[in-house]
């Protein structure tokens, strides 16, 4: 197939979209990236982020062994270089390379501020990632996990969601709830452009295509 000089230009000025079923919430979430978010993300230096497991309450077996294998997969995942593209790329519902609530940061500084590692209530341990879980169980609750930013450093998970979660989707609620504390807010459940949804639907994505693949593109 031949592509004429003006269709070429078209297409590579066109962002490219994934869309992403979010099962607890029934929603396919649609995310666009910027056609030249590897050209934006060289010009940021890749830090290493190490994701500690601080203190982890949480039932074993084989549930608690989901969320072990998400830990470990989130610390392969957020240091790719995918990871980066997609975070600095992001293109929010108008258009705009941009997040909602995102603290006057652009996209390559909350990118920057993420992998720097430095919690709300842990700015003492940069290029970590560091997590507390505590399980609890609200069979009657649509909440999936809550954190309490600026009092304490744990995130709360709910078992009524867990015990049914692939590591994808452990993945992407925990690096959510992390990203809370690091200082990051979202307006409403449906604020799908902040920084913990939108993150944590890439972080999301980027888990079942290595489960799947065993490559992060």
């Amino acid at each position: 197939m031949r592509f004429t000089p003006l269709l070429m230009l078209v297409l590579s000025f066109t962002a490219f979209a994934e869309t992403i079923y979010t099962p607890e919430k029934n929603l396919l979430i649609r995310q666009e990236f910027a056609p030249n978010a590897r050209e934006l993300a060289s010009k940021v230096q890749t830090p290493f982020i190490k994701v500690i497991k601080e203190e982890v309450n949480f039932n074993r077996g084989s549930v608690y062994d989901t969320m072990m294998k998400a830990i470990e997969m989130v610390e392969i995942i957020v240091n790719s270089e995918t990871f980066k593209e997609k975070v600095i790329g992001y293109i929010n519902s108008t258009g705009v390379r941009s997040y909602t609530r995102n603290e006057g940061l652009t996209n390559e500084e909350i990118y920057l501020r993420l992998m720097n590692g430095k919690e709300v209530l842990d700015r003492n341990t940069p290029g970590e990632m560091n997590l507390y879980i505590q399980q609890y169980n609200r069979w009657w609750s649509k909440v999936i996990g809550y954190t309490k930013i600026g009092t304490s450093k744990f995130m709360w998970v709910n078992w009524k969601f867990y015990k049914n979660f692939a590591a994808s989707e452990m993945a992407s609620n925990i690096v959510h709830e992390w990203i809370h504390l690091m200082g990051f807010y979202h307006d409403s459940a449906s604020d799908h452009d902040s920084v913990p949804y939108a993150v944590g639907y890439i972080t999301r994505h980027l888990v079942e295509q290595y489960v799947r693949t065993g490559r992060i593109d």
